[in-house]
């Protein structure tokens, strides 16, 4: 049990660290929306824009443009 837990983190761990180098900032923000659907409502976007190693002027602008399409 404590070898599949230990297995499961470290997996994710590097799927987080392979999403951050390279991934664009506009998929890590898709894929955390994927995986957490309102999040923006929990959380505050600075708090976001930081887990996925972005600046928040970064994740406004890509807000921006998801709500003009």
């Amino acid at each position: 049990l404590t070898n599949r837990v230990a297995t499961k983190t470290m997996l994710k761990l590097q799927a987080r660290i392979v999403s951050m180098q390279f991934q664009s900032a506009e998929q890590k923000y898709q894929n955390i929306l994927f995986a957490y659907p309102n999040i923006t409502q929990r959380v505050p976007l600075t708090h976001i824009a930081s887990f996925i190693g972005i600046t928040l002027e970064t994740l406004s602008r890509i807000r921006g443009l998801k709500t003009r399409i």
